[in-house]
């Protein structure tokens, strides 16, 4: 579960090159925050990053609950 939201961006089955070793961040998905405080909140540029981000911030919550939810699981 938590290997793909740790180090890709394409999810499970895709391929993207975030999966590398030189990958330089930990939860690659949600590296473009810091590109939203370079666009004016009004821009085109911030809303769609705005969409990205918050669907990966999301993906990120719900892969953890499901982990949580395996770890409740084994441990119950």
């Amino acid at each position: 579960l938590l290997v793909p939201v740790a180090s890709t961006v394409a999810q499970s089955y895709g391929q993207d090159r975030y999966g590398h070793v030189w990958q330089s961040e930990m939860i690659p998905t949600l590296a473009p925050y810091r590109q939203l405080a370079g666009y004016a909140p009004d821009s085109e540029e911030f809303q769609t990053w705005w969409v990205a981000v918050v669907r990966a911030r999301n993906r990120v919550a719900d892969t953890l609950d499901q982990a949580a939810s395996v770890i409740r699981a084994a441990v119950g």
